[in-house]
This record gives C-alpha cells, structure tokens and sequence, in this order.
C-alpha cells in the first residue's frame, strides 16, 4: 500500500516542483516528541511545500521493583509524509498528512524473573510484549519555519502537532517457570492484555512537538 501510494505521489510533487522554480529544497536536522531526524522540504506552489522526513530513538528501561523484574524498550521509527501550508506566505505553516508510524515499546523478562499478570506473580521462563499503533497515522499540526524559502539559506523550524494514532494494539506472552502453572498463567496473561487495552484505549491521539534548523539549497 506504502509503495503504491508512493508511486503517485512522488511523480506529482517532481511536477510540481519543477513549475515553482522559484523556490528551493530544505533539510532539517530536527529533535522531538517523535524522536530525533531529518526532514526534506520541496517547494510545490508559491505557498505550498511538501515534506518527508524520518524520525528514530531508541531507550531501554529495566524495572525492578514490587518483585517485578521487567524490561522496556522504546523504539520509535516513523515517516512523516505532510504538506505545509502557509496561508499568509510567510515563515507560519498549517501542517497536515500521514505518519508511517512504527513506533513500538518491547516488554521482556529473562528466564528466572518475577514478574505480575493480573496481580499474580509468576516466575517466568520467558516473558515477552509489544505495544504498536496504527501504522498509517494522520497528523494535523501548526509551525514555522519555510525550509523552501530561497530567499534565505538557513531557517528555524517549529513543529506543534497531534498524531492520531488509534488506541495502542497490546500483545502478551509468558511461559511459567513451573509448567504446572501455565495454564493459570495464561488465564492471567489474557486478563492483564486486556486490563492494559482498557487502561490505554483513551490514549488515542500522541503530541508532536519538534524543532530544528533549516538549510536551503
């Protein structure tokens, strides 16, 4: 589907580019909410710009505590694809488009850990989880900054948004220690999955907030 989409939108923004000579081509070094990057900024239009960039960052958090040993890994990787709007032809911008959101957090426990299910604990052989979102991701934003802008040849991006990225997908699995209670574990897997969905089912929407300094060519 990525590719296709990439397929027609890549021929017309060249197009359109071409016919805005006038203005030039922007990278932006950028660092936030959605990790740290780059994005390219064309000029389409004498007030409107295309961007892509791409976003990653990387954090492991191990928790012990409450007889709890478990490990968190933040790992986000994500495209931005938006179109920058700026209605009065200045540095100000409305920012709208999709995100190719591949940002994940990984649970896991090595053999031999405590960990909790459903408020059970349960010495574990392996225990593992994963929290995803919805990998095509609309975004809606404000900002400032006009990376296309030739007239100048640096520029100071600001990025204010919201990424709409569904209610996070939540998987669990754990193998008990003592095999006679697995089946309890299982039972106790299930309930915490869905423990955890009701607790984040509001977390629908992620803010986005970035900035960065912009070279135009």
């Amino acid at each position: 589907m990525i590719k296709r989409l990439a397929m027609i939108v890549v021929p017309v923004v060249i197009a359109m580019a071409a016919q805005n000579a006038a203005a030039g081509i922007g990278v932006t070094p950028k660092i936030g909410t959605l990790g740290y990057g780059a994005d390219v900024t064309v000029g389409l239009a004498p007030q409107l710009n295309a961007r892509a960039g791409f976003n990653t960052f990387n954090y492991e958090i191990t928790r012990n505590e409450d007889s709890t040993e478990l490990t968190a890994k933040i790992d986000f990787q994500n495209i931005p694809l938006l179109l920058d709007w700026h209605p009065w032809a200045g540095a100000f911008r409305v920012s709208a488009g999709v995100v190719v959101n591949n940002n994940k957090v990984l649970l896991s426990a090595k053999p031999g850990d405590h960990v909790d299910f459903n408020d059970i604990g349960y010495y574990v052989e392996s225990a593992s989880g994963k929290i995803s979102f919805k990998q095509l991701s609309p975004y809606l934003g404000i900002g400032t900054g006009n990376a296309a802008d030739a007239s100048s040849p640096v520029h100071f991006a600001v990025d204010f948004g919201v990424l709409f990225q569904g209610a996070p997908k939540i998987e669990l699995s754990a193998v008990a220690a003592d095999p006679a209670l697995q089946s309890e574990l299982d039972d106790s897997v299930v309930a915490e999955q869905k423990k955890l969905e009701d607790d984040t089912s509001a977390f629908t929407i992620y803010p986005v907030i970035a900035l960065g300094v912009s070279f135009t060519f």
